[in-house]
């Protein structure tokens, strides 16, 4: 069973117990300090949407440090309030939030400060929405830490998902709009790209694998027999200076490939280029 804490940053302060929404603590820091590390069973902490004051921050970021050590599984898990996974799964548009089975539930929690996973760090973000008003990026992840993000958009931002020194990320039908890079690996580091995820309007690139990185997209594990896609969208300014829909660079990978066993597992990989002319589009499957 997983432990859940509620945090809602219209609070006046940390003296609710933080058990339910209604007693909730108004920093995640607070929570934070009650756990023990390294966990040994799922954590929960759940985040109030539509808050009129901002989630605490420092330098522009909500900053996960040495939270949990222990195996590449996350067990602590920041989540948007109310969220739930039949309703995300169950063909939500990873671009608008919304869908067949997409109520008010699924919105997505939206933040103004970066997500920064550090120091040996493996946390899961569920249905988060990061502009960021000062980070370089909205999702990152580093140091030999991992981040699992799901569902999660990442909007005017240098980069929307970044996974870099020795880190790795997974992500899980999400977005990135307008953003410089929709998500990249640098410097040693992985990054895994699941499901139906949409880089739009790159300025540089929609997706990076840059100095020994390696970047894989990849069917959703939940759902193996269903097709994936990648979908890059890049500006027509971007196309007249040359950058690049995809960019590999140093000693990089990039990897579109299926299941790896179609007899048990069909699925299989599909990225989609919508150039500056939307008569002309380019797919690649694996």
């Amino acid at each position: 069973m997983a432990t859940n804490y509620y945090v809602d940053a219209d609070k006046a302060d940390d003296t609710g117990d933080g058990l339910t929404m209604g007693n909730a603590k108004k920093h995640i820091s607070a929570v934070l300090e009650l756990l023990s590390f390294p966990l040994t069973a799922e954590t929960i902490i759940h985040l109030k949407k539509d808050t009129t004051a901002s989630y605490e921050e420092t330098s522009g970021y909500l900053v996960f440090s040495n939270v949990t050590r222990q195996g590449v599984i996350p067990l602590l898990v920041i989540q948007s309030e109310n969220w739930n996974q039949t309703y995300y799964a169950a063909d939500l548009d990873p671009i608008t939030g919304t869908g067949a089975l997409a109520p008010t539930a699924a919105k997505r929690c939206t933040l103004t400060a970066g997500i920064l996973v550090c120091e040996g760090s493996v946390v899961e973000f569920r249905g988060l929405a990061v502009e960021p008003e000062t980070s370089r990026a909205a999702f990152q992840v580093t140091g030999y830490s991992r981040a699992r993000f799901i569902y999660c958009r990442a909007d005017n931002a240098e980069v929307g998902f970044l996974a870099n020194k020795h880190a790795s990320a997974v992500l899980q039908n999400c977005c990135a709009d307008t953003c410089d890079h929709g998500a990249a690996a640098v410097e040693k580091a992985t990054m895994e790209v699941e499901g139906n995820n949409f880089f739009l309007e790159s300025k540089v690139a929609g997706l990076t694998a840059y100095l020994d990185s390696v970047v894989t997209v990849n069917p959703w594990d939940e759902h193996p027999s269903d097709y994936c896609t990648l979908e890059i969208r890049t500006t027509a300014k971007a196309l007249r200076r040359n950058y690049a829909a995809i960019l590999v660079k140093l000693r990089s990978t990039v990897a579109v490939s299926g299941t790896g066993d179609e007899a048990l597992h069909p699925g299989v990989a599909i990225v989609k280029i919508i150039k500056e002319d939307p008569t002309l589009q380019e797919t690649y499957y694996g």
